[in-house]
């Protein structure tokens, strides 16, 4: 499904596909976040399916 409201809501399970600078990202939202954190708290609620060994990727 291509979205194209950035109010669009992603739960657990969804995957996101976005451009960060001229790379293609893709991600899994694994959890939700409770509260605005720090960004290495950011980085433990996605997996990052772009990286062949599927670690997180620096932001």
């Amino acid at each position: 499904m291509r979205v194209t409201k950035p109010h669009f809501q992603i739960r657990p399970g969804d995957q996101v596909s976005f451009m960060r600078h001229r790379q293609l990202v893709h991600v899994e939202m694994l959890s939700p976040g409770a509260r605005r954190g720090p960004a290495s708290e950011a980085r433990s609620l996605y997996l990052d399916l772009s990286s062949p060994d599927g670690t997180q990727s620096p932001g």
